[in-house]
Order: structure tokens, then C-alpha cells, then sequence
């Protein structure tokens, strides 16, 4: 049983994404709401990348035809 059980907990997640042809980059900030949700803030990144973009002539053919 948490400490948590039957509180209401939650985040606030204010962040940014940057999409481009190639590919994506965000990172956010994981912002609890009270002290059930925790007394950290967390900052999650991430990136993407579009193969088939990038290299439409390799990795961008359909594997079966």
C-alpha cells in the first residue's frame, strides 16, 4: 500500500517540441501538484529522427512491394 493511496497526485508538464523534416526534440518539466505527487521536479528529453527523411533512398523504400 502507497503513501499515496486514494490522495489525488498529478503533474504539471510545461515543455517545448521542435519539429523540423528530419526529425523532433523535446524536453519538459515535470512539475508536481502536491505533496502526494512527490517534492521533485523531473525534466524528461527526447529525440526522434526520420530515417525515411533522411535517407529517402535507402531507408525510405518499403520493405516488401
Amino acid at each position: 500500500m502507497s503513501r499515496s493511496q486514494g490522495q489525488t497526485t498529478g503533474t504539471v508538464n510545461p515543455g517545448f517540441i521542435w519539429i523540423n523534416r528530419y526529425g523532433q526534440f523535446g524536453v519538459e518539466a515535470q512539475i508536481p501538484v502536491n505533496r502526494a505527487s512527490g517534492s521533485h521536479v523531473g525534466i524528461p528529453v527526447q529525440a526522434h529522427s526520420f530515417f525515411d527523411d533522411g535517407a529517402p533512398t535507402t531507408l525510405g523504400k518499403p520493405l516488401v512491394q
